[in-house]
């Protein structure tokens, strides 16, 4: 009797499961294909592409206007008409202006950013950084952008000097570094120059913010649900 429960049980989930990943060939939209549980995202899941490739290769595969895809279990829609993401971007944008990822204003405050939040909470926070972001503002900080990019390209310059053949380049790490420089000088008012001295005390707070991050496994799994399924 118990046999034939479980048989039903995974009968019924698996019946469930395919019927959600075909939701889009049921109403009539063009659909990448999908493969449970990793949905239209399955080179990403691998290793194979980052998610940037793997959305760029549906969207080179379709001529539909709309084609829908699956973010593992969560459904989507990429938009392949440039007058139709003009409109949802302009136009139509109270409709969507929430990204639909994870944020918790309470318990998870820096997820409460200018790209998770929601609805009022959003107008609100765009409101007060808009003037941070003027004509003027902007020029006024291109000085300091272009110091730290030369900072960057007198670094670069530095590490070719001698045998050019046997150096090895991270350019994530130098590319990193130029953001955290930018952004300690442009937002925090300090000159750190990770170039000269990579040990500083912000760029150390940094690192173990995101590299942490980005190796745990526990924390490359939220990274992942935070996206996929927020709730």
């Amino acid at each position: 009797m118990f046999f034939y429960l479980t048989l039903a049980l995974l009968i019924f989930l698996y019946t469930f499961v395919k019927r959600h990943y075909q939701q889009w060939q049921r109403q009539g939209i063009a659909a990448a294909e999908s493969v449970i549980p990793f949905g239209s995202l399955k080179a990403v899941f691998r290793k194979e592409k980052t998610m940037g490739l793997a959305i760029t290769d549906i969207y080179v595969r379709f001529s539909e206007s709309v084609v829908g895809i699956m973010l593992a279990f969560k459904p989507a829609i990429l938009i392949r008409d440039a007058e139709m993401a003009r409109q949802i971007l302009t136009k139509d944008f109270d409709y969507f202006h929430d990204r639909g990822v994870y944020v918790n204003e309470k318990r998870d405050p820096l997820s409460a950013n200018l790209f998770s939040l929601k609805g009022h909470s959003w107008r609100s926070m765009r409101t007060k950084l808009s003037p941070s972001f003027s004509s003027g503002k902007l020029k006024a900080m291109f000085g300091t952008v272009d110091e730290v990019g030369n900072h960057m390209v007198e670094y670069i310059l530095g590490q070719f000097e001698g045998d050019q053949r046997k150096v090895l380049v991270d350019i994530k790490d130098i590319t990193t570094t130029y953001a955290i420089d930018i952004i300690g000088s442009v937002i925090f008012g300090l000159d750190i120059n990770s170039f000269e001295n990579p040990h500083n005390e912000f760029r150390q707070i940094s690192d173990r913010i995101f590299k942490t991050n980005q190796t745990h496994i526990l924390h490359r799994i939220r990274a992942i649900m935070s996206f996929m399924c927020p709730p």
